[in-house]
This record gives C-alpha cells, sequence and structure tokens, in this order.
C-alpha cells in the first residue's frame, strides 16, 4: 500500500499535430491514453491551438495501473465532428516530461517548406517598416532586397522570388507559395511568359522536385 503522504509523479505531454501536407492542425481534439497489456484508458484530452500545439498534465495515479513506476502513453487525435484522424505509437516508459508529435498518416514530419521558412524570417519585418511583401523595391531610392539579405543572411534571388510571388498572387488570386515554387524551379518570373510556358513538371512533378520541401501542398495540389 502506497504511503498517505508519498508524492505522486506528475507527468506533462506536449506536442504539435500535422496534417498530411506538414501544416499544423489546429483545433482539433487530442486524448491522451495509458496503455497497459490489453486495456487502455482515456486520462484527459485538449485541444490544439493556432499552431497546432497542445499540451496536458496528469499524476501517476490516473494511469491505467498506478502501481507501476511509469506509464505507457500515446494520443488519439480527433476533427471537430469527433472523428478519428489517427492514433500516435505508443511511448514505453515515459519520464515526467514527454513529446509527442503526430502527423496525419504517421509519415514522417518533413518541416517547414522553404517558402513558409523563409516567410517567416521575411514577414516580420517587412510589417514593422509598414512594407507590404509584393512592394519590396532595389532601386537608387531603396535597397529593400539588399537590407534584408544583411538582416536575415538568405539569398537575394530567394527574397527577391518571395517579394515577385507576392506580387503575382495580388492580381491572380493564386496563392504565392505557387509563384514561389514555379520560380526555384526555373520557370519565368513574369506572369504572361509564365502563363505561355509548357512544362511537363507543370503535370508529372518528380520525385526530386518533390522532396525538395520548396513549396507545400498548395503547388501539389495545382501540380495533380
Amino acid at each position: 500500500m502506497k504511503k498517505s503522504n508519498e508524492k505522486l509523479t506528475q507527468h506533462i505531454v506536449s506536442g504539435i499535430v500535422y496534417d498530411e501536407f506538414n501544416s499544423p492542425l489546429a483545433k482539433v481534439t487530442v486524448k491522451l491514453f495509458d496503455k497497459d497489456l490489453r486495456t487502455e484508458k482515456l486520462l484527459t484530452e485538449t485541444s490544439t491551438d493556432a499552431k497546432g500545439f497542445y499540451k496536458i498534465d496528469f499524476d501517476q495515479r490516473r494511469a491505467a495501473n498506478p502501481e507501476y513506476k511509469t506509464a505507457d502513453l500515446f494520443i488519439k487525435v480527433f476533427d471537430n465532428k469527433r472523428v478519428l484522424l489517427g492514433q500516435s505509437d505508443i511511448y514505453f516508459n515515459v519520464g515526467e516530461e514527454t513529446v509527442i508529435n503526430y502527423k496525419i498518416g504517421k509519415t514522417a514530419y518533413a518541416g517547414l517548406s522553404e517558402f513558409d521558412a523563409l516567410l517567416q524570417l521575411i514577414k516580420p519585418i517587412v510589417e514593422s517598416n509598414k512594407v507590404a511583401l509584393g512592394d519590396l523595391q532595389e532601386s537608387d531610392k531603396f535597397q529593400d532586397i539588399s537590407f534584408l539579405v544583411g538582416e536575415t543572411g538568405e539569398e537575394a534571388e530567394k527574397i527577391a522570388f518571395l517579394n515577385q510571388a507576392f506580387q503575382l498572387a495580388k492580381p491572380s488570386k493564386i496563392p504565392p507559395d505557387i509563384f514561389y515554387a514555379l520560380f526555384r524551379l526555373g520557370f519565368p518570373t513574369e506572369l504572361n511568359a509564365l502563363l505561355l510556358t509548357k512544362d511537363e513538371r507543370l503535370s508529372h512533378p518528380n520525385q526530386k522536385h518533390q522532396s525538395n520541401y520548396l513549396f507545400d501542398h498548395h503547388v501539389l495540389a495545382v501540380y495533380n
């Protein structure tokens, strides 16, 4: 029998839930389970925030078998209609703090696309200076691209492509990540020339191009 004054182990489980295209899933339900040999016990549940992040805490007595020194945990993810989206692997003998990230489909998380990673660097800088992406200039009056190269360490060409992608996205209503990916693959940066381009990569992108992580699911949807 446990002594009444014995301190219970507190556990914290956190992580990020991604969709099949590596984008964080907001407002989905994460249920945390403790696994025993032939049973499983729901410990608690929560929802992911706008960035797909969740955090759950519980004490040892809520586990399936509190006599065990450690818990064996997994999560199940549900959409807003309570439909099961997937289940993680079991994390055996967890410590007091455990990270369980989960991607729908259980494939490996590929990380941010090049477009998204660059956007995260550039957007806060230009917005704090009240300049919109798509309006950056490299001229005698303004050296926006050169400044951002020095500030971020990124290549001038990539920043110029990002700016041009947002510039073309406005009139065309096409997401800027599509334009950025096409520019990085060597397609024209002028809209009319781009629309007239015929290239088999537009309908049959090979694995090499997809594995570069230049773009996210918007581009693949256009390709397919």
